[in-house]
């Protein structure tokens, strides 16, 4: 969670800063949003009922807004996320409205996380009717499975599958001594991150509403990460409804507190199956998506992107100490704190840290992907108690997601440049909140577990007007998962990948974390199916040798 005092700036730099962002004005986002659903949209207080049913209306409106028709055409094309992909097969259509619903009431839970309360969440309570209903709405996987409330206040699930050592008749049986195969652990997590109210009258559909309107299930965690969850445990249904049972145990790890970190969560089940002795083949956890639109301007072909490996987290506070003095004779000579801060800031935004290649990007860059660096954001500003007093002092927060092979030293070296002159009136100190860590190993992409989750990607994720498979390329992760935790555990590393479809053209991967977080029906019903074939084949013996070990 970001928080911002007094003054706010804001420099990221996204490993998918290559892509655009198109700017609509309020008809359009109307449009834009379900292709004018016939319900109510909160619009800062003004509301209007938009239909689609009348061209002739439509057109008249469009004028009335002052939208050309060839503007309108295009906004309609890029932004309404068009089905480019086969609808899902591993549903049937009963099937698929059920699971719709019940993700729809997964998201009105309450869910958020907070660095500074206990168990690292806001309403316990709601965690814990969260709990209480999802033992209801799965009996199927709480019966098949050994379930336990674990973590910090007991708010995150660890899930147990034990595998049947390949004595099913399933046809997706494999090779392998059944002694010897390790298990595979599957991670999402149930807690969200904060919504600010004063956002509250720009969202199309309240956050916590769980709508499912114009062709998409609206609400905070729609994307992250709660799709993760109620696509396994979906899949895991369906699974079981048929008959199926894995060949080696399989896990599932609900952490509770991912957004800020996981300490309390994730990564106390880590240790928790680290005294058991539990050592995993592999970890599976939310990551890359899928871009709809290509990877512009490098390819316009959909990219499906696997993180294997994720950038380390660390953020410093530039301390500031100045004289002072009375605001009647502030310094010409730029020596106040304001004017220090605003040439670090400055700095930082104009000059963000050298790029590097390592891997995965190396391998990303064969095909499609620009250079990515350590990337520094400004997140917090804070000078000032009086209106007629110089501020003495003043703070900087500067977050940093770092590069494999970076560390500490890096971002102290990049700071004492960007301070330059004013150095001896600055001093740089680590934030004492979320820890900081290094960037993860990479996980090799040659790995069988990563050809499992690529061919269930392409089995899924079929394009509607083409028989080529989905293209699938690795890449490293600018932001940090609950997996981390687990890799003192894992022998083949991680791979992070989310099965929903962004179209970043059109704005959706500001949806993340962002105003009117959003998944489409279609693509809830895909997610599902790649859970449930990702399943299955990781769910069976290995091949042989097993997974390759992450580099290091």
């Amino acid at each position: 969670m970001i928080r911002l005092l007094h003054v706010s700036a804001v420099v990221h730099f996204w490993l998918l800063s290559a892509s655009h962002t198109l700017s609509f004005d309020p008809r359009t986002k109307a449009r834009i949003n379900g292709d004018l659903p016939s319900a109510s949209k909160n619009d800062g207080g003004a509301s209007r009922r938009y239909s689609s049913s009348s061209t002739k209306a439509r057109k008249e409106e469009d004028k009335q807004f002052g939208i050309g028709l060839e503007d309108d055409k295009f906004s309609q094309t890029a932004s309404e996320n068009p089905e480019i992909f086969s609808e899902q097969t591993c549903m049937t259509a009963e099937e698929a409205s059920a699971a719709v619903n019940r993700f729809s009431k997964l998201l009105q839970f309450r869910t958020v996380s907070s660095p500074t309360v206990q168990h690292h969440v806001l309403e316990p309570g709601e965690f814990r009717r969260l709990h209480e209903w999802v033992a209801g709405a799965y009996p199927e996987v709480w019966k098949a499975m050994k379930v336990e409330e674990v973590g910090s206040g007991n708010l995150s699930f660890l899930l147990t599958w034990e595998g049947d050592g390949g004595s099913s008749s399933s046809s997706s049986s494999g090779r392998g001594d059944s002694q010897s195969s390790l298990p595979v652990l599957f991670l999402s997590h149930l807690d969200v991150v904060p919504v600010a109210n004063e956002t509250l009258a720009n969202w199309t559909y309240g956050p916590f509403s769980g709508a499912v309107e114009g062709g998409f299930v609206w609400g905070r965690g729609a994307l992250d990460d709660k799709v993760g969850v109620s696509a396994l445990l979906e899949a895991a249904t369906l699974l079981l409804r048929g008959g199926w049972r894995p060949q080696r145990t399989v896990y599932f790890a609900f952490g509770h507190d991912e957004e800020v970190g996981g300490e309390l969560g994730a990564a106390r089940i880590a240790d928790l199956l680290a005294e058991r002795g539990v050592m995993v083949d592999m970890v599976y956890d939310e990551g890359g998506s899928i871009a709809s639109d290509g990877f512009r301007p490098y390819s316009s072909r959909p990219l499906a992107l696997i993180g294997t490996a994720e950038k380390g987290f660390a953020t410093v506070n530039a301390l500031i100490s100045v004289a002072g003095g009375h605001s009647s004779l502030p310094p010409l000579d730029g020596s106040s704190a304001a004017a220090v801060a605003a040439r670090l800031v400055t700095f930082i935004d104009r000059r963000p840290p050298p790029a590097t290649l390592v891997e995965p990007v190396t391998t990303l860059l064969a095909a499609t992907a620009p250079a990515v660096r350590n990337t520094a954001a400004v997140t917090w500003l804070y000078l000032g108690f009086a209106e007629n007093v110089l501020p003495p002092a003043a703070t900087v927060r500067i977050n940093f997601r770092l590069l494999p092979g970076s560390n500490i030293s890096t971002v102290l070296e990049y700071l004492r440049a960007a301070a330059g002159r004013d150095l001896p009136h600055v001093t740089f100190e680590l934030d004492g909140g979320q820890n900081a860590s290094l960037a993860t190993a990479v996980t090799s992409a040659t790995s069988p577990y990563f050809q499992m989750l690529k061919t269930a990607l392409q089995e899924v994720y079929r394009l509607a007007d083409s028989t080529e498979p989905l293209d699938v390329a690795p890449t490293l992760m600018a932001g940090g998962t609950d997996s981390k935790h687990y890799l003192s555990i894992s022998r083949g590393g991680a791979l992070r990948q989310t099965p929903v479809s962004l179209n970043r053209t059109a704005g959706d991967g500001h949806r993340v974390h962002g105003l009117n977080e959003r998944v489409s029906v279609g693509d809830f019903g895909r997610a599902v199916c790649v859970m449930r074939r990702l399943l299955q084949l990781a769910g069976q013996l290995p091949p042989d040798s097993g997974s390759k070990a992450p580099a290091r």
